[in-house]
């Protein structure tokens, strides 16, 4: 049986997003796993606007696992709607993606990182990959 190939969600721990954001991303990225890091609202603490809760270098370590062991070649980073965690407007979120994304392409400059925001459409959790 060959190794399955993996990607990584640096993402909120949010139960309700964990199934579409696995399935759209093994779509996106081509991979068979998912390896999730995940804290409450972990845009937050990626964009360095609660660094006393969380460290950044402490979530670094969880995302290195997946890069250096299971060989993720392709991160996203996942915020959505109604957070509990991190419970700011929208466009505050949006702007945590950005940061976040600049700090963990820091880390990762030779990887593909992606942002995505999801939110419920009627009865469903909808994955939206947000440029730039």
């Amino acid at each position: 049986m060959a190794d399955p190939t993996f990607g990584l969600a640096l993402t909120c721990m949010d139960g309700r997003i964990q199934t579409p954001v696995n399935e759209f991303l093994q779509e996106k990225f081509g991979v068979d796993v998912i390896d999730v890091v995940s804290e409450p609202g972990i845009v937050k603490f990626l964009a360095g606007a609660n660094a006393d809760d969380v460290s950044q270098e402490w979530l670094k370590q969880k995302a290195d696992i997946s890069t250096g062991h299971h060989h993720s070649n392709q991160i996203a980073i996942v915020a959505h709607e109604s957070c509990a965690g991190n419970p700011v407007t929208k466009d505050e979120q949006l702007m945590h993606l950005r940061q976040a994304k600049m700090l963990v392409q820091s880390w990762y400059p030779n990887l593909s990182v992606v942002n995505l925001w999801v939110e419920p459409t009627d009865s469903v959790w909808q994955v939206t990959e947000i440029i730039a």
